[in-house]
């Protein structure tokens, strides 16, 4: 089940939630904009987390326990660190996958609200203006800025395991 956002075309997810939402009588705004947002990113977060959770080997977590440490001890110094890049790496590519969805925001999107895929494909439409090539400039320089930072932070982590 959490798969199936995967497997399903946009245009088909965009369609089926706008009547779901429709049917639940939910205005069209911010609300079914986050909602469908989430539906559409959360399967990319669990892969990646998912997959970090199985290489992380029991043994760790159990001799953990057997020192005497509580669950929530183990999670928080234990199994949290270990997959806390995971859940950057998987939050940083759901903000993309957000960023770059224009389907599924057109569908859920009302009619006081846009999203900034929305906004650019519209003024696409009528022509390139200064604005739309200020503006893409400015998300990939805060995309080599949000790159830069995470590799600053791993190489700081890598060094502080091999100081350990």
């Amino acid at each position: 089940m959490m798969l199936l956002p995967l497997l399903v075309p946009e245009v088909a997810l965009g369609v089926s939630l706008l009547m779901f939402f429709n049917a639940l009588r939910l205005p069209f705004g911010h609300l079914t904009l986050v909602l469908s947002h989430s539906l559409f990113c959360v399967p990319y977060v669990y892969v990646m987390v998912r997959l970090r959770l199985a290489e992380i080997d029991r043994e760790v977590i159990e001799s953990a326990r057997d020192l005497g440490a509580t669950r929530w001890q183990a999670v928080r110094t234990i199994i949290l660190p270990l997959v806390m890049p995971s859940i950057i790496t998987a939050s940083l590519l759901a903000i993309a996958m957000s960023l770059d969805d224009v389907v599924i925001s057109t569908y859920m999107s009302g009619p006081r609200t846009t999203t900034l895929p929305v906004h650019i494909f519209s003024m696409m439409r009528v022509g390139v203006t200064p604005k739309v090539n200020a503006l893409c400039t400015l998300i990939l320089l805060g995309t080599f800025l949000i790159i830069g930072l995470n590799q600053v932070v791993s190489m700081k982590s890598k060094t502080r395991e091999l100081s350990n």
